[in-house]
């Protein structure tokens, strides 16, 4: 029986240990967080939709369903690798994230409890929003006095309970609060003036891992919309 001398035992060693770590990086699993919408997001759901097409072939990776804001916070403090749906229009440090092709646009409307109020200047008048949220630059447009609330829960039922006049939101998360809270109805809002929109996609923090996941994502998106044609 041949003996292995220590030079080549070395050399055994480490040429095993590169393989395990080559491996292990090829079958490398991206952490998604999911923020659920009612009605369209949802773990364990029967739903057929864009939203719901698009995470069910997602590979390599593990998701996570949680609520919106939830959603954020496990983004924000680098605890996931990547979020859905989201985009980049209203994050800081853009240069941190990448984004795939759009799944989706949404729109932000100002919503009230008062329906005359769409009809009037909303200057002067108190309108909450979700903080962090700049919809466009909305206060260079209305100058009104704005209250920044942590959750869209708080900003819906800062109008509910009339404590200012309007607010500010983008739709499906309005949805989601309103589904949150118990809420039946949502308030007043003029469907055909939206006054911001942004795209809805996956984001996810900018290294060479992700890069390969967001190319996934937008071969997906692409043959998703090839489908609807």
């Amino acid at each position: 029986m041949t003996r292995l001398n220590k030079t080549d035992l070395i050399f055994l060693v480490c040429t095993l240990m590169c393989a395990v770590l080559l491996s292990f990086k090829s079958y490398a699993v991206t952490k998604v967080t999911i923020g659920i919408i009612p009605g369209a997001i949802d773990v364990n759901s029967k739903l057929s939709n864009d939203y719901m097409n698009f995470i069910r072939q997602l590979e390599d990776s593990t998701l996570d369903f949680v609520p919106m804001a939830r959603a954020d916070r496990m983004f924000e403090r680098k605890l996931v690798d990547c979020i859905f749906p989201a985009s980049t229009a209203q994050m800081r440090n853009k240069e941190r994230f990448i984004q795939s092709k759009p799944l989706k646009t949404i729109y932000a409307y100002i919503f009230v409890k008062n329906k005359a109020l769409l009809n009037q200047s909303l200057a002067d008048k108190n309108i909450a929003l979700k903080r962090g949220l700049g919809f466009g630059n909305i206060r260079n447009r209305i100058f009104a006095n704005y209250v920044e609330l942590n959750t869209d829960e708080l900003v819906l039922k800062m109008l509910k309970r009339e404590r200012v006049d309007a607010i500010v939101a983008y739709l499906p998360d309005l949805i989601a609060a309103q589904h949150k809270i118990g809420e039946r109805h949502l308030p007043y809002y003029d469907k055909e003036q939206p006054i911001y929109e942004a795209d809805e996609a996956m984001v996810c923090y900018k290294n060479a891992q992700n890069e390969k996941y967001i190319a996934n994502a937008n071969k997906i998106i692409d043959a998703l919309k090839m489908h609807e044609k």
